[in-house]
């Protein structure tokens, strides 16, 4: 029995021992951690890599809340677009709204309904044929893909494990600290700022990126988040709710629009696995193009896009992006290619940033068709060459941004240049009255118009200044400028159809009349990824899809070519621009409706004769001194 009890005692000291020397290593631990903590401290924000917890990293949540609430200002240099946005985000809940214009349009998004999730979208409404302020608010939704999960939007980055401390510096008067996240691929540079307040509690103050291109000595992308206000927010469900006044269209709803997904999730950079050769050149892709996506599967998703897109053929899935791009600049066509930011987008979503639709009856007339003189055709009043832009005929290029409003560009574009021929003057109108006011002429906004609706609407109604209207917003916003408010318009007395599948008329069209409304096919990625040269793709098919500006004619080498002004921005093609190959008449330029603006008597009926050419527009560089802050 006292052996027993001995050993018992025995046992008893061992167990001590053993829980003794746990606590002694648990105590160790902990000391280490608190040094981590203190080092942390002493360092402020010192971004390093943590293990990811959920979507965000142990960082994040040390320095900024789950649930917030944030005002600010999304600017666009090249783009000329400053968006105002106020922002309610509650990361453990899966849910965000953000508001832009100062609640003009919101954007909520829902992960605890619907299988999946649902966004919403609400966006004010035009129904009077005249411009007003009567406009009513509609909402659309759309459920979150399988491939999506759950979750709302932050403005901010939620993992900040890429950014390396930079600096102290004082930024809008307040000392902060600057971190950066730099990438380099071939010649091109991004270098992505976030600058943090350096004084506790910490708020972002801006989040920046800035491409440049080593090669040609020049920038190619900005954007910039300035961020006015930002502090906790109590959830309250009601922020996140529908607006009892809304009314969900059925007829809007069946209208697919591009931009029901959050903008802001464009801008917004995270973390991404990197394993192999694809996920490298991926990578690059996206830093080269500022694309961000917020979750891995929806990256995962893209790149697979990105690898079948640009593989050697459809159905192959081999091959990364050079080697398309290489592969077709090998078979030493007349044109060139070079990737943009279609590369990871599919089909459908590449078909919405077109917006051209078509009458179902066309209407047989030949009452209103230009008069063609062939007579003139081979004589010198028609130059050899002609490009309105060396007349100073033609506005600067613009995006059209992830709206489907190519019918605006195409249609304002005729109207700038008829205006100029008119007065001397070249003016910029507004294509975002357009979108936001031609709803009764049967035109969809965002998602779609017509081009002669569009100027029969010019016609009744005129069309005013984009300096008096406003700057264009990418998005449907509410219409004004009506009788009441001090806006100066731009009138036409009407158009003419040009004479179909005939390249002499619309060369004649074009001398007489300047920049002709016009429309193309561009379902060809090699369109899509068109960068220079004469393109005469035998794959680009006669059936018009996508709206476009006629601006001019030439030749190169004895192969003539028609100058296509898009609106995909300067950063597509030739400056905006791109060369079509008049033979076989590619992409059906010819084939699809040629519109042209009716002269004022005071025009010669050959202007060119009148006019000198002018320097062109260059592309200008906006400083931060130039991007001053809008009071929110």
């Amino acid at each position: 029995m006292k052996n027993k009890k001995e050993n018992n005692i025995t046992a008893m000291g061992k167990r001590i021992l053993i829980v003794a020397s746990v606590l002694m290593v648990l105590a160790g631990l902990v000391g280490m951690l608190l040094e981590v903590h203190k080092m942390s401290q002493d360092t402020d924000l010192t971004l390093v890599k943590h293990d990811i917890v959920g979507d965000y990293d142990e960082l994040y949540d040390e320095y900024f809340p789950r649930h917030y609430h944030a005002t600010g200002l999304l600017t666009l240099p090249f783009d000329d677009i400053v968006e105002p946005f106020e922002a309610w985000f509650a990361g453990d809940r899966n849910m965000s709204r953000i508001d832009y214009y100062y609640g003009m349009d919101k954007t909520i998004q829902r992960g605890d309904l619907g299988k999946h999730g649902i966004l919403f979208k609400i966006v004010p409404m035009h129904s009077e044929m005249k411009p007003s302020n009567k406009d009513f608010m509609s909402c659309w939704y759309k459920p979150v893909p399988k491939w999506l999960p759950r979750a709302g939007q932050s403005v901010i980055p939620t993992n900040l494990s890429e950014f390396k401390f930079v600096s102290e510096e004082t930024h809008r008067g307040m000392p902060c600290f600057k971190y950066e996240r730099k990438y380099k691929r071939y010649n091109k540079s991004n270098v992505y700022s976030f600058y943090v307040t350096k004084n506790t509690p910490h708020r972002p103050l801006r989040y920046e990126m800035v491409g440049y291109d080593d090669m040609l000595t020049s920038h190619y992308d900005h954007y910039v988040l300035d961020y006015i206000s930002f502090e906790p927010w109590s959830f309250n469900r009601s922020l996140l709710s529908l607006p009892k006044n809304s009314s969900c269209d059925k007829k809007a709803k069946k209208l697919r629009s591009h931009y029901l997904a959050n903008p802001m999730a464009e801008y917004m950079h995270f973390k991404h696995h990197k394993d192999y050769e694809l996920d490298k050149t991926y990578d690059d892709y996206k830093a080269t193009h500022g694309k961000h996506y917020t979750t891995a599967p929806e990256h995962e998703r893209r790149k697979h896009i990105f690898k079948h897109n640009l593989s050697r053929s459809d159905d192959d899935g081999e091959g990364f992006l050079c080697r398309y791009i290489r592969s077709k600049n090998r078979e030493n066509l007349n044109y060139k290619l070079a990737p943009n930011h279609m590369a990871d987008m599919t089909e459908q979503e590449v078909n919405l940033h077109k917006g051209l639709l078509h009458e179902k009856k066309l209407k047989k007339s030949k009452s209103n068709t230009l008069a063609f003189n062939e007579s003139v055709v081979h004589t010198d009043l028609i130059p050899h060459q002609l490009d309105w832009r060396d007349y100073g005929a033609v506005t600067r290029v613009h995006s059209q941004g992830l709206c489907g409003s190519c019918w605006t560009f195409s249609a304002l574009g005729a109207v700038e240049g008829a205006h100029f021929l008119k007065t001397g003057e070249l003016l910029e109108l507004s294509n975002q009255q357009l979108i936001d006011c031609s709803w009764p002429a049967g035109n969809h906004g965002c998602r779609g118009g017509f081009q002669d609706r569009t100027l029969r609407w010019v016609k009744r109604n005129g069309v005013t200044s984009r300096r008096d209207y406003g700057p264009y917003l990418a998005q449907e916003g509410f219409c004004h400028c009506g009788k009441s408010d001090n806006c100066t318009f731009t009138h036409i007395s009407g158009f003419s159809k040009v004479k179909k599948n005939n390249s002499d008329a619309l060369k004649v069209a074009l001398v007489t009349h300047g920049p002709i409304v016009s429309s193309m096919n561009s379902d060809q990625k090699t369109f899509r990824f068109y960068s220079h040269g004469i393109y005469d793709d035998p794959k680009c098919g006669k059936k018009t899809n996508h709206a476009v500006l006629t601006v001019g004619y030439g030749a190169d080498d004895n192969v003539p070519y028609w100058i296509i002004k898009n609106s995909w921005g300067h950063l597509w093609g030739d400056d905006g621009y791109i060369k079509i190959a008049m033979n076989h008449d590619r992409c059906g330029l010819t084939n699809g409706p040629l519109l042209a603006i009716k002269k004022d008597s005071s025009i010669a009926e050959f202007p060119l004769k009148t006019l000198n050419k002018v320097p062109r527009q260059s592309i200008t560089f906006y400083s931060e001194e130039e991007l001053s802050i809008i009071p929110f």
